[in-house]
């Protein structure tokens, strides 16, 4: 935007459009342009996956159906427990590691893997992985 320019954004919501990804910052299980842009001007995606219920005392890996040629550029996520208590993903407590909610995307089979781990039972608590990706291609 020019200096001195006003820039007016339609704030009306209209499904799918970049109008909505900016006014009401859209997450969908679906890929998404977020209307914004890397450092090196590429289109940032955004996607939401329904991981499902956490791992109990180990790993837990579920495909994004998103191609290895993608570059993850933020991954974080949330959980919500039974009692409503929120988890932020990844979680690290200073105090004891042992509560520690880690997570990582890596190849396989082609496509991008989300792995969350933890030393204890997260079986019952749900999870939602956000990530914002940039293409290759």
């Amino acid at each position: 935007i020019a200096s001195g320019a006003t820039l007016t954004l339609n704030t009306n919501y209209v499904e799918g459009t970049i109008a909505e990804n900016l006014a009401y910052g859209n997450y969908s299980l679906s890929e998404t342009f977020t209307g914004n842009y890397w450092i090196n001007g590429a289109k940032i995606y955004r996607k939401v996956i329904d991981f499902g219920y956490g791992p109990n005392n180990n790993s837990k890996e579920v495909n994004t159906e998103l191609l290895n040629s993608i570059n993850c550029i933020k991954i974080e996520g949330i959980a919500t427990s039974p009692s409503g208590t929120v988890i932020p993903v990844p979680y690290v407590t200073p105090i004891d590691h042992n509560y520690d909610v880690g997570i990582y995307l890596y190849n396989k089979n082609g496509y991008k893997t989300i792995s969350l781990y933890s030393q204890q039972n997260h079986s019952s608590d749900y999870f939602y992985i956000i990530i914002e990706y940039t293409k290759t291609t």
